[in-house]
């Protein structure tokens, strides 16, 4: 017990002296006099000549010969006499201004993140995040997963215990399993501290809450719970998990859990809304598609995919409309460095881990990048935070030929959303972002009876809303098939973007239920009246399209 409280201390110890590596500047700035630096011609006696016009002398410069330091009597005194004067070589009023201390991490595993720094076009750019003073300091972060250790160093100082909670055990610490790292990995890659352990996360100095949900199969109601978990407490809420990545399955939540986050965007952080990033999948190579899963594929979540070390849509990260952004991730023969499980049989490194990846650290890693832009500006709305990122990306790939402009001039890409995210950008976008205005919505529908085949069926349908500004846009689809996987879907806009919906593929599911929402993020920006076409098809010809709603939600313009 010693030797813990005497490690503890230590840490904490640790922790203070290190306090102000990451501390933002002050918001009120001290005042300082009216001084100006003027270089006086020789044998000019500088507070004689001061005092002529106004001024008195401060200093001279020590090193700098006829150099002095003027200021002002008063307020009344005008600068032009001094400035005209011919024994006046040189002026130049002297104006405070922050200068940002370079911080550069001593973590022993700092090096290895390729994905934060050094890898230019294929890092996050968080360096340059954190010496503006913005490394998610006051944000929180919930990590909904398999568990989070919380005695683990690299959390010292930011692990937030009273927001977390073992939804699988039924108490108040989240500890998991000894099998169970994916969590901490996790926690790790949006927040690990800078404190000589392991590597950082992208939001370093943020609190990170864990939310022992996934360590064991749960119902709805129990997922509900985890998901609207201390929505005033938390702001954003990282999940790297969702329906198998098979390909064959369209699974989302369930009723309860629509309802926990529904509650949150709309009354979470005192009714901002609460942030959501959600792992778009690892089902790529399965052709399965992030809008077949319904909680990626959802308007309230932010849908992260990856990218590997060589800057392509890694092997495993599955693409769709509603896919975001992407992070560097693992493939390429590189991995993500993060936070372990306390000696875990086969740690690559004491308490470390090497092989980290997926889009299960896109999306931890995109959170901490959420939190950067949260402490710039903690006013953003849930639909700021995704207009600010979608406003701050890289386009990566750029031969790749999916890439387009929408009606708005935005470039997407259905492997990369709107492009890599850079934290740098992020912060600097979030400062200047004029505030969303009200969120509404407007629909029309078709009922009628087409059979399908492999020539496209074309259904239009009008949105007469003059001013109305894309966000997002929800297709409701009621498809009577006998194998699903035969189907696909695109949604034309009424300035011809196309947005894939739905691809064929091996899912052999009978009957899309009329239920699932097909979403796209890729009209953002757009004018949303005009006419808007569904195009479906399907190599069966029996299957028929029975009726199709379609949603777009929107602000008018600013």
């Amino acid at each position: 017990m010693k030797t813990v409280f005497l490690l503890f201390v230590g840490l904490l110890c640790f922790a203070l002296a290190h306090e102000s590596l990451f501390q933002s500047h002050p918001t009120s700035v001290k005042t300082h006099p009216d001084h100006w630096a003027v270089k006086l011609a020789e044998d000019i006696e500088p507070s004689e000549f001061a005092n002529k016009h106004g001024f008195h002398h401060v200093k001279s410069h020590p090193t700098h010969k006829n150099i002095h330091v003027f200021q002002k009597h008063n307020d009344s005194v005008e600068v032009d006499s001094l400035q005209k004067s011919e024994h006046v070589l040189w002026s130049e009023k002297q104006e405070p201004k922050w200068h940002f201390k370079r911080f550069l991490p001593h973590d022993p595993l700092f090096a290895s993140q390729w994905h934060l720094h050094d890898t230019p076009g294929r890092d996050l750019n968080v360096m340059n995040a954190w010496n503006l003073g913005f490394t998610g300091k006051g944000i929180v972060i919930g990590v909904v997963d398999d568990g989070l250790q919380s005695s683990h160093p690299d959390f010292a100082g930011n692990y937030h215990a009273q927001a977390s909670y073992d939804f699988n055990g039924g108490d108040s610490d989240p500890e998991p399993a000894s099998y169970d790292s994916h969590g901490t990995e996790a926690a790790g890659a949006a927040a690990a501290g800078a404190n000589t352990v392991c590597g950082v996360g992208t939001a370093p100095e943020a609190r990170v809450a864990g939310l022992r949900l996934i360590g064991e199969a749960v119902d709805d109601y129990t997922e509900s719970l985890g998901l609207g978990y201390k929505p005033d407490d938390i702001h954003i809420y990282t999940c790297s998990w969702g329906p198998q990545d098979d390909g064959r399955r369209l699974e989302g939540p369930g009723t309860l859990s629509l309802m926990s986050i529904d509650h949150n965007i709309k009354f979470g952080r005192g009714g901002k809304g609460s942030i959501y990033a959600w792992a778009a999948g690892n089902g790529r190579r399965s052709s399965d598609n992030c809008n077949y899963d319904g909680y990626a594929n959802h308007r309230y979540t932010i849908s992260i995919g990856a990218i590997d070390f060589t800057g392509v849509e890694a092997w495993y990260s599955e693409e769709c409309a509603m896919l975001l952004a992407v992070t560097p991730s693992s493939g390429g023969s590189r991995n993500i460095f993060t936070t372990d499980l306390k000696g875990r049989a086969g740690a690559s490194y004491d308490d470390c881990a090497s092989t980290f990846g997926g889009t299960s650290a896109a999306s931890p890693m995109a959170a901490g990048i959420i939190a950067l832009a949260l402490q710039r500006r903690p006013e953003l709305t849930w639909r700021d935070v995704q207009g600010v990122l979608i406003k701050s990306t890289t386009r990566v790939d750029p031969s790749d030929n999916d890439w387009g402009p929408n009606g708005a001039g935005l470039y997407f890409n259905h492997k990369y959303g709107f492009g890599k995210l850079d934290a740098e950008k992020v912060v600097q976008t979030a400062a200047t972002w004029e505030l969303l205005p009200a969120y509404v919505s407007t629909t029309c529908s078709v009922n009628m009876v087409y059979s399908l085949s492999s020539t496209p069926t074309r259904v239009t349908c009008s949105i007469n809303s003059t001013g109305l500004i894309v966000e997002h846009v929800e297709l409701q689809t009621d498809i009577t098939s006998n194998y699903r996987g035969k189907v696909s879907i695109s949604l034309e806009s009424p300035s011809g973007c196309n947005s894939v919906i739905a691809n064929s593929r091996g899912d052999v599911g009978r009957n899309i239920p009329f239920g699932w929402k097909w979403a796209t993020l890729r009209t953002w920006g757009e004018q949303a009246s005009g006419q808007w076409t569904v195009v479906v098809k399907s190599s069966d010809s029996t299957d028929r399209l029975n009726k199709i709603l379609l949603t777009v939600y929107g602000h008018k313009s600013l």
